[in-house]
């Protein structure tokens, strides 16, 4: 564990402004900085995680994790200018992903160039200067073992990597040694890391080839022994095309909410917004300012809806949705314009409609005290 050092980059944008659009929008995620010398030697790129940031050297990926749960105390003690933890209590983690027995000098491909550059002047001694450091969205290790190529990138924030295994080449050779962390455990086909400030996940792997121009899906799973991880084919794949095995990394987070709340539904949209809806007992559940509803409405509980940005770091809105009774959300839906729909219950008389509305008035029912651990009370039905 270390702190990381907190560095001034001047950063200058040498293209024009321009609105977003399709292409921009295809260029979000990621960005791995180049080393020109601004990073230790053995760093070819660093990004940053908005958990942290990841170094990529040649045989290992190094993470530096902080304590988000501490960091968006500081962003809510900046706002209300009431700073009481002090920032040298910050914590952090820092864990390696180990090629074992991997090329340490594999041939190093950078897609995708930002238009922006980054320079760096740290310290007062020129040495240390480095200029015009590009990014780059793909960054591809090739041979990291002989046939078997590294893809890095990001989707939707989300942290990817690919192998590509190619023929005459066996995924068996890809071994990866998890140095420094506090646990490791695999539960339904995900692998959960687990350090002193964070809870890593890399979801089940997928693997698959391109036969005759399409997408031919490959079993596959992880096998854990000990600290090292490898991957098991256990139908097998035509050795004669390239394999590519593309699992995800997700970094969890808590809501950070006071009140008793219970998940119900979760969902994404096309651009990787991430989406909860929860029940709320009471007035403190973090919302943000200028939602629909900042508190309470009345009952036991309402439905809490939260937005989380693409890496499940910040609220993009949270907010209290609920009338004189209980509701609950059952499933949160996004169509394909990226609307969300949230389905549910209420015994609120007064649950808020829009005018012109399908149905404006309460129609009642039986009163139902759900006694199943919910802790709802339809008292209206």
């Amino acid at each position: 564990m270390f702190l990381s050092k907190l560095n001034i980059v001047i950063l200058l944008v040498v293209s024009n402004f321009f609105t977003l659009n399709i292409a921009f929008a295809q260029q979000a995620g990621y960005k791995f900085i180049e080393n020109k010398g601004q990073y230790p030697d053995q760093t070819y790129f660093k990004t940053d995680l908005r958990a942290g940031n990841l170094y990529l050297e040649n045989n290992r990926l190094l993470f530096d994790l902080y304590d988000i749960k501490t960091i968006n105390k500081y962003i809510e003690a900046h706002y209300s200018k009431e700073l009481t933890h002090p920032i040298d209590q910050l914590s952090c983690h820092a864990y390696a992903v180990n090629f074992l027995n991997a090329n340490t000098s594999p041939q190093i491909e950078k897609l995708n160039r930002t238009d922006e550059y980054y320079n760096y002047f740290l310290g007062d001694d020129p040495k240390n200067w480095a200029s015009k450091a590009y990014g780059f969205y793909r960054i591809n290790y090739i041979n990291l073992y002989p046939e078997v190529d590294l893809k890095i990138y990001s989707k939707y924030f989300n942290l990817k990597y690919d192998f590509i295994v190619h023929p005459g080449q066996s995924p068996d050779v890809i071994q990866l040694d998890y140095e420094g962390i506090d646990k490791i455990d695999i539960k339904n086909e995900r692998l959960h890391i687990y350090t002193s400030v964070n809870h890593i996940i890399e979801d089940k792997p997928y693997a698959y080839q391109i036969v005759n121009g399409s997408k031919k899906n490959i079993p596959c799973k992880y096998k854990l022994e000990g600290s090292t991880l490898s991957f098991e084919l256990p139908e097998g794949y035509d050795q004669n095309i390239d394999l590519i095995i593309d699992p995800t990394l997700i970094f969890s987070t808590y809501s950070g909410s006071l009140s008793n709340n219970f998940g119900y539904s979760a969902t994404f949209d096309s651009k990787g917004f991430l989406y909860s809806g929860s029940s709320a007992f009471g007035n403190q559940y973090p919302t943000t300012l200028g939602a629909y509803n900042t508190s309470f409405s009345g009952g036991i509980v309402d439905i809490a809806i939260s937005k989380f940005d693409t890496t499940g770091t910040f609220l993009i809105y949270s907010t209290y949705i609920g009338g004189n009774s209980d509701e609950l959300p059952h499933s949160l839906i996004v169509n394909s314009l990226d609307e969300l729909f949230i389905l549910g219950t209420t015994s609120s008389t007064n649950f808020p409609h829009t005018i012109g509305c399908y149905d404006s008035t309460f129609n009642g029912g039986t009163p139902n005290n759900l006694q199943n651990g919910l802790g709802v009370n339809y008292v209206n039905g």
